[in-house]
Order: structure tokens, then C-alpha cells, then sequence
């Protein structure tokens, strides 16, 4: 089962009371209060949700998580702005992970080679799903391309090697 995700969703705006109806079932909510701490028309403002009123006061960010719900009231005479925040995911996929790995690269050639560079090119893996390729001097991870070449200017001495990464 993959873990649900929190995610920002349908943001609104606005200097005046409001009631906004999400379209979708929301957790939480982030409310920030545009107006300026101390500047002539400072005010705090208030919100609504499952009837829990809360304070945003001048210049704060305010973020809360409550039990589901579609409805938010804002009560205020300031700049404010706000989104929702929902959950994404938790669902059990209808296959089992692909967890083989992809076929190795042919051909890897080595070109171009100078005392500080080298070039690097090969046929790509046989796989449909192959991404891309890592590519390493040593242990290093220098580069993740998705072409079937890559350019070291910092080569060095060292041996390079590639592998297939995992589809996605």
C-alpha cells in the first residue's frame, strides 16, 4: 500500500468575509494575513472550519489539520490568502511493483579521452523500461542522462561505469 501525501489544493483569495465550498474533501488549510503588523489598518481575521473558529492574527501563516471537510468561513476586513490541503495516494496498486531489473548497456566506448576528459557512449538497454542511466567514477554517482552518451571534463584517472536505472 502506498502512504497518502499531503498536497496543497485550490487556492483562493480576498479581503473580505467569505465562504468557500472546496470541490474536493479537505484535512487542513493555510491561511496567511496580508495585513502589515503595526500599519494603519491591521487587523486580525478569523476562519471557520467543522465549528472551530480560529485567530490569524497581522502578518501570520496560520496552518491547522481538522477532520475532513468541504467548508471554510473567513471573517475578515484585511488581504488574506489561503488553500486547502488534501490527501493523495493511499491506494493499493492493481499490479505488483516491477522490481526486475533492466537489461545492461552493449557496446560502452570510451572516446575522446584526454588527460582531464573523456567521452562516454553505449547502446542503450534493451528494456522498455529503462529511464535512463546512471553514470559513476567509482562509487560517485557523476550524472543521471537519459541519452546513450555522456562528457566528463573532471575525468581524471579513474574507470567509469553505467547501469540501467529501475523504471518508473
Amino acid at each position: 500500500m502506498q502512504s497518502p501525501m499531503e498536497v496543497s489544493d485550490e487556492p483562493f483569495s480576498g479581503s473580505g468575509n467569505l465562504t468557500k465550498e472546496f470541490t474536493t474533501e479537505m484535512i487542513g488549510i493555510e491561511i496567511s494575513n496580508d495585513s502589515e503588523p503595526g500599519k494603519t489598518g491591521a487587523a486580525d481575521l478569523t476562519f471557520t472550519i467543522n465549528d472551530q473558529t480560529r485567530t490569524v492574527k497581522s502578518g501570520e501563516v496560520v496552518t491547522g489539520r481538522y477532520k475532513p471537510f468541504t467548508v471554510v468561513t473567513i471573517n475578515s476586513t484585511v488581504p488574506w490568502r489561503a488553500e486547502g490541503i488534501k490527501l493523495i495516494g493511499g491506494f493499493t496498486p492493481s499490479a505488483p511493483a516491477d522490481i526486475t531489473p533492466p537489461d545492461n548497456v552493449t557496446n560502452l566506448v570510451t572516446s575522446a579521452v584526454t588527460t582531464t576528459s573523456l567521452t562516454l557512449t553505449w547502446n542503450a538497454s534493451a528494456s522498455d523500461d529503462c529511464m535512463g542511466y546512471d553514470v559513476y567514477r567509482g562509487s560517485t554517482l557523476l550524472a543521471s542522462v537519459r541519452r546513450h552518451r555522456f562528457h566528463n571534463y573532471e575525468w581524471c584517472k579513474y574507470l567509469c561505469t553505467t547501469y540501467c536505472k529501475y523504471g518508473l
